[in-house]
């Protein structure tokens, strides 16, 4: 069952938030639950693009749905109407005594909110324990080997440049050069296609920002310019105008962090990463007692919570299947994959 229910959280509806989404046994006339049938609470706080963004609030709410439909468990989630909203969210779950609270990129909500309630475990997706000035053992930093979906796109991305005799130049363009998260996708993305071909030139370009279009476009035409075959973008909005360049000049485009195949029929793959399935198995390690607070859980292929998005169907079956077997040697660990541009 995946039935529930989404209010907004704005202070007009804050009286209206204890709804909650019952697991798939509850019913309108079950009898009172006894103290050791208490459910398992888990709240979750929605960033402000909201539950149907196609992106980081979306899929950590699938993960959500798919704990209470197979584990049991009682999950509300809490949208916000203002970045305003976000430490109330988080405070009133804390309040209530909910087991699990977790929340996407809040870093400095997570950090104000989690020490005040040390019975409560916090996640917070793709915000490390090390934003924390003391390690609390109430919360998990929810985070990904970005690194291997990078390494797998760019693998990718240097078979096919060799398969259809293209220029061999790649470029990755990368939003902030101290964001970690950018620097594993970047740093598996030259290893990947290096893997393919050590004679292909990969060049790394920052754009200093993560919202400005013009950035990026500017940097994408430049590499354009000097016949690069594949553009990889990790910038978020600003990259997403990198690939709209390169498909403008029918040049090959990867997304990142989501499936960004609906962008059009340029984009080559994405290197994804799985936030469903992370949170599912975080509520599952939580509920079953395993999961263990200070410390940041990093998930990636092993976990089946990073991977590469629809690869375009231009793409021979047989690279796609030379792809497939280094992902198993990536399961497996047998390939150690760089978490840094050098």
């Amino acid at each position: 069952m995946r039935a529930k229910y989404r209010l907004p959280f704005g202070v007009a509806a804050l009286a209206a938030l204890s709804v909650v989404v019952a697991a798939a046994s509850a019913g309108a006339n079950a009898p009172a639950t006894s103290a050791a049938e208490t459910p398992f609470k888990v709240g979750f706080v929605t960033t402000l693009s909201g539950i149907k963004d196609g992106g980081v609030n979306q899929a950590a709410n699938g993960g959500l749905e798919r704990a209470m439909s197979s584990l049991g468990v009682t999950g509300v989630v809490r949208s916000t109407g203002s970045a305003s909203d976000y430490v109330p969210g988080l405070t009133t779950f804390g309040r209530e005594g909910y087991n699990l609270v977790i929340a996407p990129r809040m870093v400095g909500e997570l950090t104000q909110v989690v020490p005040q309630f040390p019975k409560v475990m916090y996640g917070g997706i793709d915000v490390p324990i090390d934003e924390f000035l003391e390690v609390p053992a109430n919360y998990v930093g929810i985070m990904f080997r970005n690194e291997q979906s990078g390494y797998l796109a760019g693998y990718l991305a240097g078979l096919v440049i060799d398969q259809s005799k293209l220029k061999k130049h790649a470029t990755a363009i990368g939003g902030v050069a101290d964001s970690d998260e950018a620097q594993r996708y970047i740093a598996g993305f030259v290893a990947g296609v290096k893997r393919a071909d050590r004679t292909i030139k990969v060049e790394v370009r920052w754009a200093d920002t993560v919202t400005e279009r013009r950035v990026c476009t500017k940097i994408a035409q430049e590499q354009l310019k000097r016949g690069t075959s594949v553009i990889f973008s990790v910038a978020g909005r600003c990259g997403d105008s990198a690939l709209k360049a390169a498909a403008d000049k029918r040049v090959w485009g990867i997304g990142f962090d989501f499936d960004q195949s609906s962008l059009g029929p340029r984009i080559l793959t994405s290197a994804m990463k799985k936030v469903d399935t992370a949170v599912f198995l975080t509520v599952r390690d939580a509920k079953a007692g395993t999961l263990k607070g200070g410390a940041d859980i990093r998930y990636g292929v092993a976990q089946g919570a990073v991977g590469l998005g629809k690869i375009s169907p231009k793409v021979p079956r047989a690279l796609v299947k030379k792809v497939t077997a280094l992902e198993a040697q990536i399961k497996a660990g047998k390939i150690k994959i760089p978490t840094a541009v050098r």
